[in-house]
C-alpha cells in the first residue's frame, strides 16, 4: 500500500489556506493538476504540498511530506488552526513499517496525538504505542488504545483514520474521481 496522509481543515476556501502557508514557508511555485503528485517538485531540490477540496466542499485537504519524523508540520498546522478559528483532523499510516499517527487541532491547540511504532524494546520489536496526548476514554475505547505508552499497540491503519475522520465531523460528500483537482506548491524551507 505504501503511505496514506491525509490532513483535512474545517475552512472552505483553499486561497486562505495557501495564504498561510506562505507566511510559513517560502511558496516557489504552484501547479494545477488532475492527479496527486507527491513528488512533483523533488527534482528542483523542494518539498511538495497538495491542496485540494476533492472529498468534502466544507474542508480543504492538505497532503504533507512526512519524510522526516511525524512531528514534522505540527507548527504548522497549529498556527492554521489558530488563525483559522478551526479544527484539524491528521491521518498518518505508512503500511511498509507500520507507522502511524492521528490528530487534533483545534483553535492553535494539539488536542490529541495518538502515534503507533515500531519499537525494540529488550530482545523483541514490535508496534507500540508511542504517544498519547489528549485520549479521551471514548477514544480508548473506540481505538483500543492501551494504558500505557510503549504497550503493545498495532491499530492504526486506513479504515481507522476514516473512522477518527467521520467521529470529528469530516465525511465526504463527493464521489471520488470526478472533476479533482490539486493545487501543487513547491515549498522550500528556509
Amino acid at each position: 500500500m505504501g503511505t496514506f496522509s491525509k490532513v483535512f481543515i474545517n475552512i472552505d476556501n483553499i486561497e486562505i489556506v495557501k495564504k498561510i502557508i506562505g507566511k510559513y514557508y517560502k511558496i516557489v511555485n504552484e501547479e494545477i493538476d488532475t492527479d496527486e503528485q507527491g513528488w512533483r517538485f523533488w527534482e528542483n531540490g523542494s518539498d511538495t504540498i497538495i491542496l485540494s477540496k476533492n472529498y468534502n466542499k466544507n474542508w480543504v485537504e492538505i497532503v504533507l511530506n512526512y519524510e522526516f519524523t511525524l512531528y514534522f508540520h505540527d507548527e504548522l498546522l497549529r498556527r492554521l488552526s489558530k488563525e483559522l478559528q478551526t479544527k484539524i483532523l491528521l491521518g498518518y499510516y505508512q503500511s511498509t513499517c507500520g507507522d502511524g499517527r492521528l490528530a487534533k487541532f483545534q483553535n492553535g491547540e494539539l488536542l490529541l496525538s495518538i502515534i503507533q511504532s515500531e519499537v525494540k524494546y529488550g530482545e523483541e520489536s514490535m508496534m507500540r504505542l508511542m504517544d498519547n496526548w489528549g485520549v479521551t476514554d471514548k477514544i480508548k475505547q473506540e481505538f483500543s488504545i492501551p494504558e500505557k505508552t510503549r504497550e503493545k499497540f498495532f491499530e492504526i491503519g486506513g479504515d481507522t483514520i476514516y473512522q477518527f475522520f467521520g467521529m470529528h465531523g469530516l465525511k465526504w460528500d463527493t464521489k471520488e474521481g470526478e472533476n479533482e483537482e490539486y493545487l501543487h506548491l513547491e515549498i522550500r524551507y528556509e
